[in-house]
C-alpha cells in the first residue's frame, strides 16, 4: 500500500521535526521544511492532496502559502497550526473554506495525526484520490 504523502510546513524546526516523526510512525510520507517558498516549490513538483502550515512566518506568511496554492488549484485541503490566541482569525478562514481546519500548538504527537488521518478520510471521500 502506498503512504499517503503530505507537505508540512513551519518557521519552526522544532515542530516539523516532531510532527514528522509522528507522521512518519503513523505510514505517511512527510515533505517536511521551515520555509513556505520550499513548499510551494515542492507542491508544484509533486502535487499532495493535504498541506500543513503554519499561519505566522517571517518569509512568507501562511495565508499567502494558501492563497497562491489555491489561485493555481482548490482542491488541496489545508490545515494551520496555530496557536489559540488566534482563533478568530482561524474560525474566519474555515468560514470561507480556504482551510479544512486546524491543529493548536502545542498539539500532542496523537491529535496530530489523527486531524491529518481526518484530513486524508475527507479527501478520499470527496476526490477519490
Amino acid at each position: 500500500m502506498e503512504k499517503k504523502r503530505l507537505i508540512l510546513v513551519d518557521d519552526d524546526p522544532i515542530i516539523t521535526e516532531v510532527a514528522k516523526i509522528s507522521l512518519n510512525k503513523n505510514d505517511f510520507e512527510v515533505f517536511a521544511t521551515n520555509s513556505p517558498k520550499e513548499a510551494i516549490e515542492e507542491y508544484y513538483k509533486k502535487p499532495t492532496s493535504i498541506l500543513v502550515t503554519d499561519l505566522n512566518m517571517p518569509e512568507i506568511s501562511g495565508l499567502e502559502l494558501i492563497t497562491r496554492i489555491k489561485n493555481s488549484n482548490p482542491l488541496p485541503l489545508f490545515l494551520v497550526l496555530t496557536s489559540a490566541t488566534e482563533k478568530e482569525s482561524i474560525e474566519d478562514l474555515v468560514s470561507k473554506k480556504l482551510i479544512f481546519g486546524y491543529i493548536y500548538k502545542p498539539f500532542s504527537r496523537e491529535d496530530f495525526a489523527n486531524k491529518i488521518k481526518a484530513a486524508f478520510e475527507v479527501v478520499e471521500s470527496h476526490f477519490l484520490v
